[in-house]
This record gives structure tokens, C-alpha cells and sequence, in this order.
């Protein structure tokens, strides 16, 4: 079997996002969820999700781009040009980042599993340093949240202009993350246009058959096809009926796809390094 993360983005900001990706964590259909604690409905959404938190990773989802009532937000464009130029302001980042990690915290009653960001902010240099920074103050070493990775692949998809350039933002995130002692996941997946066009099920099916173990693949379900704050309603529910579908399930069963926590991975891959290093001491 292939134990695959299937990561549901965005919890938080609607209801209709919230009460989407409830059903399918509810059903299996999901085995992590992250979530904007920037939002005013934020503590809502967090008590509705608690009877799910054993099913499911439940991370933070940092947010800088998208205004929702909490945030200092810039759009995406602003931060990319800022983040390769190395100017951005590292102490509003930290600034930002603790006062939405500490309202997530708030309401959800414990630190997240793990984090990444709305649009991928987590890994631009200049917002990673100083989130990593404060991870490794914050909390001791072997409770450190697990960090997600963005290294999409540029074929399988219909954005590879933007898997381009987060791959070339993401340059030294692997030594950065080292040296705050945090770990970061392994391969990603599920990037795409979110447009209505898009085919979602074919690129799916790709990606769980093109996933290596351990891979975390986002997706964006909502219940209902009304507009998000960023505009990508018809996508969502078009992603939330094709995951509670049947054909979904075949696609997993052909391809040997289990769904699984990534703290759930770690600790099988975790076992199988201890039974190798018995097996050579043995010989």
C-alpha cells in the first residue's frame, strides 16, 4: 500500500468550506486538515471540528495575502517581488505569524500538528526565517509542528508557471528547516488553477498514481459552489463532490493509495529504521 497525506486547505474561511471538509474527515475522505485562524468565524469552525480530531492532522495555515478582518495583508504578487529581492520587514512577519499561531491555539486548545501557508507564504525566504525562528523559541525540540514541503512537480497539472516559481522560493528551505530542528514533510502535490475548467479529477487521478509515500496532497473542498473571499467556489465544490464520490475511491483502491496522518507515516517509517538497524546489528 502507498500511504499517501490528503491535506484539506482553508478550513475556516466560510462555512460552507468548514462544513465540506467536516463530511469528508467525518467519512475518511481526508486525513489532515489545516486551518486560518484569521478569520472571524475561526472559533466557530474550531469547536465544530473538534469531535474530528482524532481522524485527522489538524494544522495552522498561515495567512498574509488574503484580508479577512485579522491580517496584515499585501497581495501575492507584492510578497513574491519581495521575497526574492530580500526585503521584506522579518519583524512584522514574526509579529503577524505569533498573533494568528496564538488565536489558533486559542480555540483549538493545543499546538497545530503542522503549518504552511495560504498561497504558500510559509516557505518565501524572508517569512520562513523569522516563522522558524520563533517555532524553535516556542516550543521544545520533539514537539516542534512538522513543516509542509512545496516542491510540485511542472508536468500533470495546468500550472506550471507557479509550480516554477515556488520551487525556486522554496530554494533552502531544506537547510533552514534543519537548522530550527523542524522536519518537513516529503514530496507535495495537488497544485493546479482552481479555475473552472479545470479537470480535477484527471489531475487527481495522476497525482495519487505519480505520488510518492508520504506525500502530502492538498485539495480545497467546500459543501457548496458560493464564492470564497478568493473567488474559487465552483472549483471547490467540484473537488468536494468528485472526493466523496465512488470513483474516487476506486482510483485509491487501483492505485494502492491508503490515506494516512503524516505523524502516522513517521512513525512507520520510524519502525522500519529500527528493524533495519536490528537486522545489520544482528548480521
Amino acid at each position: 500500500m502507498k500511504p499517501i497525506v490528503l491535506c484539506a486547505d482553508d478550513y475556516g474561511i466560510t462555512p460552507t468550506v468548514g462544513a465540506g471538509i467536516r463530511e469528508l474527515a467525518a467519512s475518511r475522505r481526508l486525513s489532515a486538515v489545516t486551518c486560518m485562524s484569521s478569520t472571524p468565524i475561526w472559533p466557530t469552525e474550531a469547536k465544530l471540528l473538534q469531535p474530528l480530531q482524532d481522524k485527522i492532522d489538524v494544522g495552522f495555515h498561515f495567512n498574509l495575502t488574503l484580508d479577512l478582518g485579522y491580517s496584515s495583508v499585501k497581495n501575492l504578487p507584492v510578497w513574491i517581488i519581495s521575497g526574492l529581492s530580500g526585503r521584506i520587514n522579518q519583524d512584522l512577519v514574526e509579529r503577524e505569524f505569533l498573533q494568528q499561531l496564538e488565536r489558533f491555539e486559542f480555540c483549538w486548545g493545543k499546538p497545530p500538528a503542522f503549518i504552511d501557508g495560504h498561497q504558500h507564504v510559509h516557505i518565501f525566504p524572508g517569512i520562513r526565517r523569522p516563522l522558524l525562528r520563533l517555532l524553535a523559541r516556542r516550543y521544545p525540540e520533539a514537539e516542534r509542528p512538522w513543516l509542509r514541503r512545496i516542491n510540485p512537480l511542472l508536468t500533470g497539472h495546468d500550472a506550471p508557471i507557479k509550480a516554477l516559481m515556488l520551487k525556486m522560493l522554496s530554494i533552502g528551505l531544506t537547510r533552514d528547516s534543519r537548522q530550527a530542528g523542524l522536519l518537513l514533510s516529503d514530496n507535495f502535490a495537488g497544485l493546479y488553477s482552481l479555475t473552472a475548467t479545470a479537470d480535477f479529477p484527471a489531475m487527481m487521478s495522476g497525482w495519487l498514481r505519480q505520488s510518492q509515500p508520504g506525500t502530502v496532497l492538498m485539495c480545497h473542498p467546500s459543501i457548496s459552489a458560493a464564492q470564497t473571499p478568493d473567488g474559487n467556489g465552483p472549483a471547490r465544490k467540484r473537488e468536494f463532490q468528485y472526493l466523496r464520490s465512488r470513483e474516487f475511491i476506486r482510483v485509491c483502491e487501483n492505485e494502492g493509495v491508503v490515506l494516512t496522518s503524516f505523524s502516522t507515516w513517521q512513525q512507520e517509517l520510524d519502525k522500519a529504521r529500527t528493524i533495519t538497524c536490528h537486522k545489520r546489528h544482528k548480521m
